[in-house]
């Protein structure tokens, strides 16, 4: 038996697959191993849905028991299990099976397993994509296939088109396969539809779905992005508006038990209300709307109507603003600007033209604050000395960034996107080696707030305005308050961002933007760098090492949760908050900069209350507002979650840029959700 054999034989396809043919080149080998996974592992079940597959698992890794597998983000993953690593893991999978394995074969299996295929050290972030879902429904995959020979017979010398062709080949065989099984299960027309999806284009909007969502699961289960403009180049041929409804709602159980991410609406498509009409009592995917101020009143009721009933879905997107920076910021072209949409959790993205390391590196500004040493001088004199630290840090974070995505294109080949992003095949380039039409770097901008709200207490302090000098605070913040109350309890009563206060607003405006520009003037020709404010889960953790700040916060305390107030600061209402959070250039983090909002019932309750909120959330997109992501949950509700649980499975809040279950929250992030202040129209 060799290697190949012994990975087949233990249920490892994709590994088989990759040392069928150890000579050959990566990216070859890479398409050898999804064809093998295609061609050997077991099918999802099908479970008498309009759509397939439907529902939890990877077609990369069914039933979650293989050790390695395609994973979208990182293209190579390794499942560890009970603290086993991988040689161990396929050991105890031999053993369990049956197969023999020592000796020659026991040395040669170790050796697969470290090959260098398997242990890069993965610099960068987590890649978000969207692919072409476009081309794939409209052209079908004849065409790419069409595409890619044409490509071969003018460039025969080059080894780039053969693995996009096996690998073309093995999704046809997973079809194939589909087909096969739906027909032994009387499935009918979605047989039909698998049947004609090997070579052709969707033709009526029932087609359109099957695709979408299978070419979804293909992607690895990421990001849909524009699927209603999509949808809407298709014919009804029949389906009734419940017909809409249910398969929106398959598809978006499949996002929700897949832990999956976001797709992007218009409010002048028929697309949104069956969509969220769909996801009642569904957390993901983390549906959004690109707003604009022809928004018609039935679309904002549908938003409306979705936060009342306890979705947070959807957040909001204001279109022109973002329109008016795309060339700008990230060089896309106009003709373009209508692939506008989000990845992950609300990443930017260009649907089916765009590579961007959605987490490429983090900048934590409060970390390096509380690391810059208080000196003799002015406020100032500290000031450039922080700001001097951002900028080596952003340069050092940069770097990082680039040599990761260097090795991803030497060994994360992903063929899957290279084949359905464009401009890949027809300029020969991998997705991960520059092949996507735009290509950028998200730095994720941690505890910029609690920033801002330190550094007024600073400045005071160092400008004789605080009942402390910089020598006392300087101590306090050893001390980590211990000791200090009085002083503590002056630095809370002073401003805080998110109050329209002119003081911290205008220190915000400084600061907001000497940090943007230090990732910006670090971006490099064939990739932007572009700050963003999103801490999804991590805004605990990302404070659970960081010196106690100015501000108030202690040690080890969690930092802000997103571009808006630390939550719970913001104690001057709705409008105050607005005012404040626009005081910056928002524009400069396009990435995107994540505004929490909760609201009172009572704003979206009524006629007349929706028509005040649509008022102040189109004052914050007219004042330079990008997103905003609105939880409609009183704190009452939540203690009650918090403490009892069992009795409130499907409470909702919004946490970094998408909507969770409160129930799966740490406790910590938990107490950080219900901090947040709840606004109500005075």
């Amino acid at each position: 038996m060799n290697v190949p054999e012994f990975f087949h034989a233990i249920g490892e396809p994709y590994l088989a697959g990759f040392f069928e043919h150890p000579n050959d080149t990566y990216l070859q080998r890479a398409a050898d191993a999804l064809c093998s996974q295609y061609a050997n592992a077991p099918l999802l079940p099908y479970k008498d849905t309009k759509l397939y597959p439907v529902g939890d698992g990877s077609i990369y890794n069914p039933g979650n028991k293989q050790v390695y597998y395609f994973f979208y983000p990182h293209t190579h993953k390794i499942r560890y299990a009970d603290g086993k690593d991988a040689f161990q893991q396929l050991m105890d999978k031999a053993a369990e099976a049956n197969v023999p394995c020592d000796g020659q074969l026991r040395q040669a299996v170790l050796q697969a397993t470290a090959d260098n295929a398997f242990r890069v050290t993965f610099l960068r972030g987590w890649t978000h994509a969207v692919i072409n879902y476009e081309r794939i429904l409209t052209e079908g995959l004849g065409a790419y296939e069409k595409r890619i020979r044409e490509n071969i017979s003018k460039h025969a010398e080059f080894n780039f088109y053969p693995p996009l062709l096996k690998t073309l080949e093995g999704i046809r065989i997973y079809i194939a396969r589909c087909e096969a099984m739906l027909r032994e299960n009387n499935a009918g027309r979605l047989a039909d539809v698998f049947h004609k999806m090997a070579s052709e284009p969707a033709s009526d909007l029932y087609e359109a779905f099957v695709y979408y969502n299978f070419f979804w699961f293909i992607d690895d289960r990421d990001s849909g992005g524009r699927m209603d403009a999509v949808l809407e180049k298709f014919p009804r041929n029949g389906l009734s508006d419940d017909d809409i409804v249910a398969l929106f709602h398959e598809t978006w159980i499949s996002y929700n038990e897949n832990g999956a991410w976001h797709a992007t609406f218009s409010p002048h498509l028929p697309w949104l209300k069956p969509a969220m009409k769909a996801q009642v009592g569904l957390a993901r995917p983390g549906s959004s709307v690109l707003i604009d101020d022809e928004t018609p009143d039935d679309a904002w009721n549908v938003i409306f109507d979705s936060w009342l009933n306890g979705n947070t879905n959807p957040s909001l997107y204001f279109k022109p603003n973002y329109y008016k920076n795309l060339s700008t910021i990230w060089n896309v072209r106009e003709k373009d600007y209508d692939g506008l949409s989000f990845g992950g959790c609300t990443e930017l993205m260009i649907m089916g033209k765009s590579n961007v390391g959605s987490t490429d590196g983090d900048l934590h500004a409060l970390e390096i604050l509380t690391a810059t040493p208080f000196c003799e001088g002015s406020f100032d004199d500290f000031y450039n000395r922080f700001m001097s630290n951002i900028r080596e840090k952003a340069w050092q974070v940069i770097r990082r960034c680039e040599v990761g995505h260097e090795m991803a294109a030497l060994y994360q080949p992903n063929l899957i996107r290279t084949l359905f992003m464009e401009d890949c095949i027809d300029n020969m380039g991998e997705f991960n080696a520059d092949g996507a039409r735009y290509k950028s770097g998200l730095i994720g901008i941690l505890g910029l707030t609690n920033t801002v709200n330190a550094l007024v207490v600073i400045r005071r302090a160092y400008e004789g305005k605080a009942p402390f000098t910089i020598a006392e605070l300087d101590q306090a913040l050893k001390d980590d308050f211990k000791g200090h109350d009085a002083l503590l309890t002056q630095i809370l009563d002073m401003p805080k961002f998110g109050n329209d206060n002119a003081e911290a607003d205008s220190l915000a405006k400084r600061v907001i933007h000497e940090i943007a520009d230090a990732v910006h003037s670090r971006s490099f020709p064939h990739r932007t760098y572009i700050p963003f404010i999103n801490l999804f889960t991590t805004y605990a953790y990302k404070g659970a090492h960081v010196a106690a700040s100015a501000d108030g916060r202690h040690a080890g305390a969690p930092v802000g949760d997103s571009f808006g107030a630390v939550q719970g600061t913001d104690t001057c209402g709705p409008t105050a908050l607005v005012n404040s959070v626009t005081a910056p250039n928002q524009s400069e983090y396009l990435g995107t900069p994540v505004f929490n909002m909760r609201l009172n019932r009572d704003m979206v309750a009524t006629p007349e209350n929706r028509q005040r909120t649509k008022a102040l959330i189109m004052a914050y997109f007219h004042r330079g507002g990008l997103q905003i992501q609105v939880s409609v949950m009183d704190a009452e509700t939540l203690r009650k979650a918090y403490d009892n649980p069992q009795d409130y499975p499907n409470v909702m809040v919004r946490i970094g840029g998408y909507s969770e279950y409160f129930n799966r929250l740490s406790k910590t992030l938990q107490l950080e959700v219900i901090k947040r202040t709840e606004h109500a129209l005075s």
